[in-house]
């Protein structure tokens, strides 16, 4: 701070006669030894100084436009300052706001801007001497003057280390005099300490921010003062009794798993706990409509200080979490015994059993709650690992995991019942999604286990929002890229995984979908297996597309699922709903677009598509999202045969819609398009390797004559072995 300041070009000038005479052309810096003051020497002449002028006493600094800089000296003249450059102007006005600031002799010095707009002038202060920081009181003049003093930005800093002094005696004045005003019913009063409180909040100050969550005390009072919204004047808000509430149950779960009773001394861990807890309650609750985005990420910083301070202690003392992954069914105490005893000793038989009932309920009933205790507490923090690094994520969750966590998961699953029984199985399905999300082979020991929970409640559960959790944590489960994406090493893990998945898991997922064997069932599907199917089917299109289609194909061949797409789409009654007829169609266009042999024989030989053509036909004149995807398939194909793309598969499904459906074809411009492009290549005419695939002299609805169907031969009779594999002939599934 010693260091003079880079010398810069400027003009000087001296008020005379209300005339402002200019006294040179020079070089200005700012010096702090032996005392700060500006000096300016001559341009030609380096050795003449033009002004030596000390900065001291009250004197005002102005800035005007970019360039200027005036005051009045202590001798009473008035000197300005006229900068070459925009930069000079600014290092100078830095140095007076640096030897103001921290400069004892410099201190009642300011700095202010003036500013032109349309109105006129106006002025704002840069830096100045700050009035003191009154001490909270029962003064409305004295607590008005100090929000006025917090409102100037420039002041924060002061402020701030005002604030702090003598252990933040100053916040502890605000909570005394908030208790003082709520019992007195001050509404005015409330409503200032209101607006203090969020103009600190508003300095983004981390210090403030650790000064509100100092203890449970002292966060209370705040909360208490954040309810009197002088916007919401005649309404109290209820943040304390919400926050009671939510800390409360958070403590009681903690203290029912022991988890604050493996090192009692530890006050540490039960200080970040609750920092975690206090922040994560202002963010989500008290200040949603108050926070900007500067202040969201301040607040943010601080809950994830919290969270990976939390994490590193569980990591560092494992043993801490041993009880959590400890639920025993709950028993009757031999106190409860005794109890029990004593009371059936005065009871009738009848009263008796009653009584035994009674403690049989209880019982159960307090099973649950540690169920549930104990699963809410390990999703609260496998969401506060969510923010850790992703290494140390990992390693977060190996330990879980090797501590009891899936064990734990099918204990909860089996054991839970009644009103707990949902809230447990989304806890579940939400940290198995958590976990999976991150590195879905953290549990490749453990997928089957998995699956057959999250299918069961998929297919079981009759709450709606249960069965698009645990299905969408079935979908990431089967998902071979989550795999690949793994930092664990994945050699072989896609084949040994896929085996296993179609030998029993995928069977059992796909019920729904295989049973629909006659179109009498598909017709008495309801609402809730609609839902079901909807899912299922867009599973089928996934499964089609991202599997090994060595085990992907024959598992969707041999249980015939295409068939029950068709039955699916067969049946037009209105209360299936149209997403499941979307969701069948994309997966017939996923199954024909990806050019496979085997599907297209089997389309052909099984007229998968006659449900589609049924649809079409009734969609005539309709524009909607589904006759859009249908007219989308018929599209596809007529560009990869022009592209000749695909041509050989493409030629085969075009020549069976033709034959089969060549008047709902004519109905739609897309469909006279697919028409033209078979009839006009040359390629198609019939000759010695062609084989006409059905010869239907039916409605050309899909509906053949019995004259029609004699003369259909099968298509592994006529098609050539060295050109196409028979349908029959199915790869074998590779060794694991």
């Amino acid at each position: 701070m010693s260091e003079p300041t880079v010398q810069r070009r400027v003009k000087l000038y001296q008020l005379s006669d209300d005339k402002w005479v200019d006294c040179g052309t020079g070089y200005c810096s700012g010096h702090f030894v032996p005392n700060p003051h500006f000096k300016v020497v001559d341009e030609s002449e380096p050795d003449k100084v033009l002004l030596n002028s000390p900065i001291i006493g009250n004197t005002q600094y102005q800035r005007q436009q970019d360039t200027l800089i005036v005051w009045t000296n202590n001798d009473g003249v008035d000197y300005a300052l006229s900068f070459q450059e925009p930069e000079g102007c600014l290092e100078i006005c830095a140095f007076l706001i640096n030897i103001q600031e921290n400069c004892e002799i410099s201190s009642k010095i300011s700095l202010i801007a003036i500013i032109q707009t349309s109105n006129g002038e106006t002025t704002e202060l840069i830096a100045g001497p700050m009035p003191e920081l009154a001490l909270p009181c029962d003064d409305i003049n004295v607590m008005n003057g100090i929000l006025d003093l917090l409102s100037i930005k420039e002041f924060r800093g002061r402020i701030i280390v005002k604030i702090l002094e003598n252990n933040a005696v100053w916040l502890d004045e605000i909570c005394k005099l908030f208790g003082l005003f709520e019992s007195s019913k001050s509404f005015n009063m409330l409503y200032i300490l209101n607006d203090i409180i969020k103009s600190l909040i508003y300095f983004n100050e981390i210090d403030l921010w650790n000064l509100f969550v100092k203890n449970n005390e002292i966060f209370v009072k705040i909360l208490g003062i954040l309810e009197f919204d002088p916007e919401l004047q005649g309404y109290k808000l209820s943040w304390r009794s919400n926050w009671e509430k939510s800390y409360e149950e958070s403590i009681e779960i903690m203290k029912t798993t022991d988890l604050f009773e493996i090192d009692k001394e530890n006050n540490e861990f039960k200080t970040d706990v609750f920092k975690y807890l206090s922040f994560s309650f202002l963010k989500n609750t008290v200040l949603v409509k108050v926070l900007d985005e500067t202040n969201i990420n301040c607040i943010n910083t601080l809950i994830n200080i919290s969270e990976l301070k939390i994490i590193n202690y569980l990591e560092d003392h494992p043993e801490s979490l041993d009880p959590i992954f400890q639920i025993k069914p709950i028993t009757v105490n031999e106190k409860n015994h005794k109890n029990i005893e004593t009371k059936l000793e005065t009871k009738s038989d009848k009263d008796a059993e009653d009584a035994e009932t009674d403690i049989d309920i209880d019982t159960e009933n307090d099973s649950n709650l540690k169920i549930f205790q104990h699963i809410k507490l390990l999703h609260r923090i496998i969401t506060i690992s969510k923010f850790v690094q992703n290494f140390q994520r990992t390693s977060f969750y190996t330990l879980l995991i090797s501590k009891g966590l899936i064990e734990l998961i099918e204990y909860s699953i089996k054991n839970a019942t009644d009103s707990t029984k949902i809230k447990i199985r989304l806890l579940i399905t939400e940290l198995i999604i958590i976990i999976v999300e991150h590195d879905i082979l953290l549990f490749k020991n453990f997928n089957q286990n998995l699956l057959n929970i999250l299918i069961n409640i998929f297919l079981k559960d009759d709450n709606i929002i249960l069965k698009s959790q645990s299905f969408e944590a079935i979908k990431i489960l089967i998902d071979p890229m989550n795999m690949r994406e793994s930092a664990i090493e994945t050699d072989e893990i896609d084949d040994i995984f896929l085996v296993k998945f179609y030998e029993d898991p995928a069977k059992k997922l796909f019920s729904p979908l295989i049973n629909i064997n006659n179109e009498t069932e598909a017709e008495k599907i309801d609402w809730n297996q609609s839902f079901i199917l909807e899912n299922i089917i867009s599973l089928l299109d996934f499964i089609s597309k991202t599997h090994d289609p060595i085990y992907s194909r024959s598992f969707i061949l041999e249980n015939h699922l295409l068939k029950s797409v068709n039955r699916i789409i067969l049946n037009l009654d209105r209360k299936f709903k149209r997403k499941l007829q979307l969701n069948s169609i994309k997966c017939l266009k996923s199954v024909v677009l990806s050019n496979d042999d085997f599907y297209t024989h089997y389309i052909i030989e099984n007229d998968i598509f006659n449900g589609f053509f049924k649809l079409l036909q009734s969609l005539k004149d309709i524009d909607n999202l589904i006759s859009s995807q249908c007219e989308g398939l018929l599209q596809n194909i007529v560009e990869k045969i022009n592209d000749e793309v695909d041509e050989k598969n493409m030629k085969l499904i075009a020549e069976y819609f033709i034959e089969n459906f060549k008047d709902t074809l004519a109905d739609t411009e897309v469909g006279m398009s697919l028409i033209d492009v078979i009839q006009n290549r040359d390629s198609y005419d019939i000759d010695d390797d062609t084989v006409v695939i059905s010869h239907n002299t039916g409605n050309g609805n899909g509906n053949e004559s019995e004259e029609s169907k004699i003369q259909k031969r099968p298509i592994e009779d006529v098609l050539d072995d060295t050109d196409t594999p028979p349908l029959i002939s199915e790869p074998k599934k590779r060794a694991t």
